[in-house]
C-alpha cells in the first residue's frame, strides 16, 4: 500500500518520532535506533525529495500520483511502513506514511491473537493479512519468551501473519 497510487506522506521534519501512530517516548532520543533509510535508488526517496536543480524540495505532504517500484531488499521487504528517512546526515529529513483510512474489513477470517509488548493481559485479534504485529518467535506452543528476528527492517516495524511466521522459520 504504501508505493501505491494515493499514498500519502506527512513531512515531519528532523523529527524520527511519527505523530500519528504511537511509539515509545524513549525512542526519541535513542541513537541506536533502527531506521528505515530510503537508498539513493529509491523511486519513493526521489519523490518525497521532489530534486530540483539538484536540491530537495521538500513538501508538507505528498501523495502519490503513480504506483511506484520498490528498489533494493529492505524497500521491496517491507509490508508497511511507518516513519522514512530521506537523505543522510544533518540533511535527513523523516516522513510518516499515512495509512488510509475505512479501507480493512470489520469482520475478516482466521484471527490472529496480538499481544501489546510485554503486557499479556492487554491482547486483542487481528486481521493476518494487515500488518498489526511484530514478529515474536517461540520455541514452542507454551513458552512465554520470544525473540526478535535479527533481520527487522526497523524499529517499530509491523509486519503481516505471514511475514512474522516467514522470519520465525528463518530462526529456526
Amino acid at each position: 500500500m504504501f508505493l501505491r497510487k494515493h499514498a500519502t506522506y506527512r513531512l515531519l521534519g528532523a523529527s524520527h518520532m511519527p505523530e500519528l501512530m504511537e511509539d515509545h517516548s524513549w525512542f526519541k532520543n535513542d541513537p541506536s535506533l533502527k531506521k528505515f533509510v530510503l537508498g539513493s535508488t529509491s523511486a519513493l526517496g526521489a519523490t518525497l525529495c521532489n530534486a530540483v536543480n539538484g536540491t530537495c524540495n521538500f513538501a508538507n505532504t505528498v501523495t502519490l500520483e503513480e504506483n511506484l517500484e520498490c528498489t533494493g531488499d529492505q524497500e521491496c521487504a517491507a509490508d508497511t511502513l511507518r516513519v522514512v528517512q530521506v537523505g543522510e546526515g544533518a540533511g535527513a529529513v523523516h516522513y510518516e506514511y499515512v495509512r488510509p483510512a475505512c479501507v480493512e474489513q470489520a469482520f475478516y477470517a482466521d484471527a490472529k491473537k496480538v499481544i501489546y509488548h510485554d503486557r499479556y493481559q492487554d491482547s486483542s485479534c487481528a486481521n493476518p493479512r494487515l500488518p498489526y504485529a511484530s514478529e515474536a518467535c517461540c520455541e514452542g506452543t507454551f513458552d512465554l519468551t520470544a525473540e526478535r528476528w535479527s533481520g527487522y527492517l526497523y524499529d517499530q516495524e509491523r509486519v503481516v501473519f505471514s511475514t512474522a511466521a516467514d522470519r520465525c522459520n528463518a530462526m529456526g
